[in-house]
């Protein structure tokens, strides 16, 4: 039952945001919208692409706020449980000034993501390969032994 009513929830708070999303475009403010619904409307301090909105979470979860425009309404966003409608205030462009500086950071940063990438990849190539032409083979039972010992 608990199961249900959960799931339950969640749809209607998904179909509310949507029909409250619609509306904001529509014109109608947010808070406005927010006082029927009896929820505050907040706004989150600037963030970056690599920041986290206060309040909702992750940019990641907002990539579409960074492709609108100012005064768009961007949503709904589920996140922490939750429906958020945003609308995309003001958009600050990048400190140029502090590329210079920054630069050697953001390239380590890059390469240290791309080798986190590829070295898996890499490794599981090799062990295919190696496999594949009988060099090695995998003991499936010692494996799962080791990962249950993780598990615990």
């Amino acid at each position: 039952m608990q199961h249900f009513l959960t799931a339950e929830s969640g749809t209607l708070a998904e179909e509310a945001a949507k029909k409250a999303a619609e509306r904001a475009r529509k014109g109608e403010s947010l808070e406005a919208i927010g006082k029927e619904y009896g929820i505050a409307v907040k706004t989150a301090a600037p963030f970056t692409v690599d920041g986290a909105a206060e309040g909702i979470g992750s940019a990641s979860d907002l990539a579409s706020a960074f492709q609108a425009k100012a005064g768009d309404i961007v949503g709904p966003i589920a996140a922490q449980s939750s429906e958020f409608i945003c609308k995309v205030s003001d958009k600050v462009p990048a400190d140029m000034s502090q590329y210079a500086s920054n630069k050697t950071a953001m390239v380590q940063s890059l390469e240290q993501q791309k080798q986190q990438t590829q070295q898996p990849l890499f490794r599981d190539s090799v062990v295919s390969d190696l496999k594949r032409r009988g060099k090695i083979k995998l003991n499936g039972q010692a494996i799962g032994k080791i990962i249950g010992s993780y598990e615990g």
